[in-house]
């Protein structure tokens, strides 16, 4: 599915993971990896020490991912963080 997705260009799109969920799954790094090259403005972060709950654990991550994505998409500049 994520093959046949097409998004604009320079969508944001911003890409979370927990380091958790990594561990031993190499699909899993891939899929994330294939989130983010679906659009050219993509940024993505391996958020240490938290479990699948990234919002839960660390609420400053997802904070902070959320607000460049809304500078980038009123300001047309790439991601930043």
């Amino acid at each position: 599915q994520l093959r046949a997705s097409k998004l604009p260009e320079a969508l944001p799109v911003f890409v979370l993971t927990a380091d958790s969920s990594l561990k031993g799954q190499q699909n899993w790094e891939t899929g994330q990896q294939n989130l983010a090259a679906l659009s050219s403005n993509s940024n993505r972060r391996v958020i240490q020490s938290t479990s699948h709950s990234i919002q839960i654990d660390q609420p400053q991550a997802v904070i902070d991912a959320i607000r460049a994505v809304i500078q980038s998409a009123r300001t047309g500049a790439p991601l930043a963080l």
